[in-house]
Protein backbone atom coordinates (compact mmCIF):
# COMPACT_ATOMS: atom_id res chain seq x y z
CA UNK A 1 0.00 0.00 0.00
CA UNK A 2 3.07 2.33 -0.40
CA UNK A 3 1.65 3.51 -3.73
CA UNK A 4 -1.50 5.10 -2.01
CA UNK A 5 0.59 8.08 -1.52
CA UNK A 6 1.97 7.95 -4.92
CA UNK A 7 -1.27 7.94 -6.15
CA UNK A 8 -2.33 10.72 -4.11
CA UNK A 9 0.54 13.06 -5.73
CA UNK A 10 -0.41 12.24 -9.42
CA UNK A 11 -3.65 13.02 -8.93
CA UNK A 12 -2.73 16.39 -7.21
CA UNK A 13 -0.42 17.03 -9.88
CA UNK A 14 -1.71 19.18 -12.54
CA UNK A 15 1.55 17.98 -15.03
CA UNK A 16 0.68 14.74 -14.55
CA UNK A 17 -2.99 14.98 -15.28
CA UNK A 18 -2.81 17.25 -18.21
CA UNK A 19 -0.58 14.17 -19.52
CA UNK A 20 -2.49 11.43 -18.12
CA UNK A 21 -5.82 10.00 -20.86
CA UNK A 22 -8.43 10.54 -18.48
CA UNK A 23 -10.99 8.35 -20.22
CA UNK A 24 -8.14 5.22 -19.33
CA UNK A 25 -8.44 5.95 -16.03
CA UNK A 26 -11.89 6.12 -15.49
CA UNK A 27 -12.24 3.04 -17.38
CA UNK A 28 -9.61 1.32 -15.19
CA UNK A 29 -11.33 2.45 -12.07
CA UNK A 30 -14.90 1.60 -13.22
CA UNK A 31 -13.73 -2.03 -13.84
CA UNK A 32 -12.24 -1.99 -10.08
CA UNK A 33 -15.71 -0.54 -9.39
CA UNK A 34 -18.13 -3.28 -11.24
CA UNK A 35 -15.46 -5.97 -10.27
CA UNK A 36 -16.16 -4.94 -6.21
CA UNK A 37 -19.88 -4.68 -6.59
CA UNK A 38 -20.21 -7.74 -8.39
CA UNK A 39 -18.61 -9.85 -6.04
CA UNK A 40 -20.50 -8.05 -3.20
CA UNK A 41 -24.29 -8.82 -4.78
CA UNK A 42 -23.04 -12.58 -5.12
CA UNK A 43 -21.76 -12.37 -1.39
CA UNK A 44 -25.29 -11.03 -0.66
CA UNK A 45 -27.21 -13.33 -2.66
CA UNK A 46 -24.94 -16.05 -0.87
CA UNK A 47 -26.32 -14.83 2.20
CA UNK A 48 -29.61 -14.28 2.05
CA UNK A 49 -29.91 -17.95 0.34
CA UNK A 50 -28.44 -18.89 3.50
CA UNK A 51 -30.70 -16.94 5.80
CA UNK A 52 -34.09 -18.63 3.90
CA UNK A 53 -33.04 -22.06 4.65
CA UNK A 54 -32.90 -21.22 8.56
CA UNK A 55 -36.38 -20.72 8.66
CA UNK A 56 -37.43 -23.99 6.69
CA UNK A 57 -34.68 -25.63 9.66
CA UNK A 58 -36.77 -23.96 12.54
CA UNK A 59 -40.25 -25.25 10.70
CA UNK A 60 -39.45 -28.60 10.54
CA UNK A 61 -37.39 -29.48 13.81
CA UNK A 62 -38.66 -29.73 16.75
CA UNK A 63 -36.75 -28.59 19.81
CA UNK A 64 -36.61 -30.71 22.68
CA UNK A 65 -34.19 -28.58 24.74
CA UNK A 66 -34.13 -24.33 25.09
CA UNK A 67 -31.05 -24.67 24.04
CA UNK A 68 -31.70 -25.12 20.71
CA UNK A 69 -34.46 -22.44 20.52
CA UNK A 70 -31.57 -19.99 22.24
CA UNK A 71 -29.24 -21.14 19.42
CA UNK A 72 -31.89 -20.24 16.68
CA UNK A 73 -32.32 -16.82 17.91
CA UNK A 74 -28.42 -16.54 17.84
CA UNK A 75 -28.13 -17.79 14.28
CA UNK A 76 -31.08 -15.68 13.50
CA UNK A 77 -29.78 -12.73 15.05
CA UNK A 78 -25.94 -13.45 12.99
CA UNK A 79 -28.02 -13.81 9.73
CA UNK A 80 -29.84 -10.45 9.78
CA UNK A 81 -26.67 -8.77 11.16
CA UNK A 82 -24.68 -10.37 8.17
CA UNK A 83 -27.66 -9.38 5.84
CA UNK A 84 -27.44 -5.89 7.01
CA UNK A 85 -23.92 -6.09 6.53
CA UNK A 86 -24.05 -6.92 3.10
CA UNK A 87 -26.74 -4.32 2.12
CA UNK A 88 -24.87 -1.57 3.55
CA UNK A 89 -21.90 -2.76 1.61
CA UNK A 90 -23.83 -2.72 -1.19
CA UNK A 91 -24.71 1.01 -0.74
CA UNK A 92 -21.55 2.03 0.37
CA UNK A 93 -20.62 0.64 -3.16
CA UNK A 94 -23.04 2.64 -4.74
CA UNK A 95 -22.15 5.73 -3.54
CA UNK A 96 -18.38 4.92 -4.26
CA UNK A 97 -19.60 5.38 -8.34
CA UNK A 98 -21.22 8.37 -7.70
CA UNK A 99 -18.12 10.25 -6.47
CA UNK A 100 -15.49 11.17 -9.21
CA UNK A 101 -12.39 9.24 -9.11
CA UNK A 102 -10.47 11.86 -7.43
CA UNK A 103 -12.83 11.14 -4.45
CA UNK A 104 -13.23 7.89 -4.77
CA UNK A 105 -8.98 7.46 -4.70
CA UNK A 106 -8.72 9.78 -1.88
CA UNK A 107 -11.64 7.97 0.06
CA UNK A 108 -9.39 4.62 -0.92
CA UNK A 109 -6.73 5.41 0.27
CA UNK A 110 -7.65 6.75 3.49
CA UNK A 111 -10.15 3.46 4.31
CA UNK A 112 -6.80 1.57 3.90
CA UNK A 113 -5.11 3.44 6.40
CA UNK A 114 -8.02 2.26 9.15
CA UNK A 115 -6.62 -0.60 11.13
CA UNK A 116 -9.94 -1.88 11.87
CA UNK A 117 -13.46 -0.33 10.75
CA UNK A 118 -16.71 -0.79 12.04
CA UNK A 119 -17.82 -2.98 9.09
CA UNK A 120 -14.82 -5.55 10.16
CA UNK A 121 -15.84 -5.90 13.77
CA UNK A 122 -19.35 -6.25 12.21
CA UNK A 123 -18.56 -8.87 10.41
CA UNK A 124 -16.78 -10.35 13.48
CA UNK A 125 -20.02 -9.97 15.66
CA UNK A 126 -22.22 -11.87 13.10
CA UNK A 127 -19.61 -14.68 12.45
CA UNK A 128 -19.40 -15.14 16.43
CA UNK A 129 -23.47 -15.00 16.58
CA UNK A 130 -23.52 -17.47 14.04
CA UNK A 131 -20.85 -19.92 15.59
CA UNK A 132 -22.01 -19.74 19.14
CA UNK A 133 -25.53 -20.25 17.98
CA UNK A 134 -24.82 -22.96 16.11
CA UNK A 135 -23.21 -24.52 19.30
CA UNK A 136 -25.92 -23.95 21.73
CA UNK A 137 -28.65 -25.03 18.57
CA UNK A 138 -26.63 -28.50 17.66
CA UNK A 139 -26.35 -29.11 21.57
CA UNK A 140 -29.74 -31.37 21.41
CA UNK A 141 -28.54 -33.12 19.35
CA UNK A 142 -24.71 -34.26 20.98
CA UNK A 143 -25.02 -34.38 24.48
CA UNK A 144 -25.49 -37.97 25.03
CA UNK A 145 -22.69 -38.69 23.47
CA UNK A 146 -19.20 -36.93 25.12
CA UNK A 147 -16.72 -37.99 22.34
CA UNK A 148 -19.23 -36.03 19.81
CA UNK A 149 -19.57 -33.29 22.14
CA UNK A 150 -16.24 -32.63 22.05
CA UNK A 151 -15.75 -33.03 18.43
CA UNK A 152 -18.46 -30.47 17.69
CA UNK A 153 -17.10 -28.22 19.73
CA UNK A 154 -13.96 -28.32 18.50
CA UNK A 155 -15.08 -28.15 14.88
CA UNK A 156 -16.84 -24.60 15.69
CA UNK A 157 -13.90 -23.13 17.84
CA UNK A 158 -11.36 -24.33 14.94
CA UNK A 159 -13.74 -22.76 12.58
CA UNK A 160 -13.94 -19.43 14.53
CA UNK A 161 -10.09 -19.35 14.97
CA UNK A 162 -9.57 -19.99 11.38
CA UNK A 163 -12.20 -17.45 10.19
CA UNK A 164 -10.94 -15.08 12.34
CA UNK A 165 -6.95 -15.64 12.30
CA UNK A 166 -6.51 -17.32 8.66
CA UNK A 167 -9.76 -16.35 6.45
CA UNK A 168 -10.15 -12.22 7.52
CA UNK A 169 -6.74 -11.34 6.92
CA UNK A 170 -6.64 -13.65 3.81
CA UNK A 171 -9.76 -11.24 2.45
CA UNK A 172 -8.14 -8.23 3.85
CA UNK A 173 -4.73 -9.18 1.80
CA UNK A 174 -7.01 -9.73 -1.49
CA UNK A 175 -8.58 -6.97 -1.46
CA UNK A 176 -5.18 -4.54 -0.68
CA UNK A 177 -3.56 -7.19 -3.38
CA UNK A 178 -6.88 -5.70 -6.39
CA UNK A 179 -6.54 -2.25 -5.06
CA UNK A 180 -2.77 -2.02 -5.46
CA UNK A 181 -3.30 -4.10 -9.21
CA UNK A 182 -5.53 -1.02 -9.62
CA UNK A 183 -3.51 1.73 -8.84
CA UNK A 184 -0.38 0.03 -11.09
CA UNK A 185 -2.32 -0.09 -14.23
CA UNK A 186 -3.49 3.76 -12.92
CA UNK A 187 0.52 4.58 -12.91
CA UNK A 188 1.01 2.35 -15.45
CA UNK A 189 -1.11 4.73 -18.27
CA UNK A 190 0.78 7.63 -16.76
Amino acid sequence: MDDFENIKELWNSNRKLNTLDTGQIQTVIKNFQAKKKRNAFLNTIFFIACGVILPLIVIFYKPLLWTTTFGEILIAIGFLSGIALKFRTLRNLTQDELKSNRDFLENLIIKSKQKGSKMNWHLIVSVLFLAVGYGFFIYQEVRDNQFHLILTYSGITLFTLVMFFIFRPFVKRNSENKVQKMLDEIEALG
